[in-house]
């Protein structure tokens, strides 16, 4: 059990590592942070020394080690959107964030649990004969893409 946690806590790791490169990386080629800060009323210039005062010039693996390095340490940087702490700006959307997916676990449990007891309580049933089984319906529902179900969740 043990070395189960173990290979467990390792893959976490990894899998975090690797989701780490790729949103930096994301975040590298989506285009100048810069414009979207400044917008184009800046020279040139002064451009080109902001970007050597923030670190940009420099290579993509020494950016992600500073990137990676804060990181672990809870400094997120700054958002270039919203121009504050990317921390702030996670926590402020945190209550709604958690309030959706709370809601969206308890409907779930809700429905599931006694629809998994019928099945299990009559086998022969209706329910699990002619297809309409709780994980076909589980399996309509999740063919429904996450923007659909947003707007059928505000239309009804």
């Amino acid at each position: 059990m043990l070395a189960f946690l173990i290979r467990r806590v390792f893959q976490a790791f990894i899998v975090m590592f690797v989701i780490s490169i790729i949103s930096f990386s994301i975040q590298d080629n989506l285009g100048d942070p810069l414009r979207e800060m400044l917008g184009q009323s800046v020279s040139e210039a002064e451009r080109e020394a902001l970007r050597d005062e923030m670190g940009l010039n420099d290579p993509f693996i020494t950016q992600y080690l500073r990137f990676a390095g804060k990181a672990i340490q809870g400094d997120l940087g700054t958002s270039y959107f919203f121009k504050e702490p990317a921390l702030d700006v996670i926590l402020k959307k945190l209550p709604a964030t958690l309030e959706l997916v709370f809601g969206a676990s308890l409907i779930i449990v809700l429905f599931s649990v006694p629809l998994g007891i019928y099945a299990a309580i009559k086998p022969g049933s209706w329910f699990s004969k002619n297809g309409y089984g709780a994980f076909h319906c589980w399996h309509i529902g999740a063919r429904i893409s996450n923007g659909h179900r947003a707007d059928l969740s505000v239309l009804y």
